[in-house]
C-alpha cells in the first residue's frame, strides 16, 4: 500500500525496462507522470537525487541468485 508522497515506476525509468509493478487506486488521487528523458536529465543534474533513486531501485529489485 502506498501513501501520500510515495511513488512507483522509478525502476522502469532508471533502468529503461518494462514496468515491474501494477498499481491500482482504491481511492481518488492526484497522479503525476514523468517522461523518462525528463527524469533522467533531472538526476543527471542532481547527484544526491541520483544516489537516492539508485538506492531505492536497488532495495526494490530482487537480489539475483548466483548458482
Amino acid at each position: 500500500m502506498l501513501s501520500s508522497g510515495d511513488f512507483f515506476g522509478e525502476i522502469a525509468l532508471v533502468r529503461d525496462v518494462p514496468r515491474t509493478a501494477t498499481v491500482r487506486a482504491l481511492t481518488p488521487l492526484v497522479l503525476a507522470a514523468l517522461e523518462r528523458d525528463v527524469f533522467v536529465a533531472t538526476l543527471t543534474h542532481h547527484p544526491a537525487s541520483a544516489e537516492a533513486v539508485g538506492s531505492i531501485v536497488a532495495a526494490r529489485l530482487p537480489v539475483p541468485v548466483i548458482p
